[in-house]
């Protein structure tokens, strides 16, 4: 559950050892391979599990509402939604974003699987830019890339000789995005202008 007063977001427990967003173990909910999860602006939250290749969506009040992206998602990363509602996710497995609508129908893909201009080789972090562009990490070709609002790529936002093994992405209305990184030796957190 979001608190607006702390900016926290706290788990959701009932009187059960066993809940549906993770098992509780007497001290803390254990989760899956849960990696992503953000929340919309009617403040559902929508969490990206990897070990059932799906996304859970919760109300603001913690209770699971709907699971989707089955049989569509192979390795759901990470999740963000934007201002229509759609929730973006990026499928490590197919080298895509697959966009849904609210209730987890499919609308449209973005992007295919491979190395060049508009294509994702390990996606991963995704944000939307203040004009609704859609901003991606692909951790394997070492690249942030940006596709506009309806998934025609636009340009790289930052190459491989800048950034290694890009993860996760956060921008803010003003147009700085933060990306973290995630290589075994060399961890690091840089913040960049987007120019779009």
């Amino acid at each position: 559950m979001y608190d607006e007063e702390t900016n926290m977001m706290y788990t959701w427990l009932g009187r059960h050892p066993w809940t549906d967003f993770g098992h509780w173990n007497g001290t803390q909910v254990i989760f899956g391979k849960m990696r992503g999860m953000c929340r919309d602006y009617r403040g559902t939250v929508y969490i990206a599990d990897k070990t059932n290749a799906d996304i859970i969506a919760y109300n603001p009040e913690g209770k699971r509402t709907r699971t989707f992206g089955k049989p569509i998602l192979k390795r759901p990363a990470f999740v963000t939604c934007d201002r229509l509602g759609r929730v973006y996710v990026t499928d490590e497995d197919e080298g895509c974003v697959i966009v849904f609508d609210q209730y987890g129908s499919q609308i449209f893909k973005i992007g295919s699987k491979g190395t060049g201009n508009g294509e994702l080789l390990g996606p991963s972090g995704i944000c939307i830019d203040p004009k609704g562009n859609v901003v991606v990490a692909d951790t394997l070709t070492n690249r942030i890339c940006v596709f506009t609002p309806d998934g025609r790529f636009k340009h790289h936002l930052v190459t491989e000789d800048k950034l290694f093994q890009p993860v996760g992405l956060d921008i803010n209305n003003e147009g700085l995005i933060a990306i973290t990184t995630n290589h075994v030796t060399f961890k690091s957190i840089s913040v960049y202008k987007l120019c779009t």
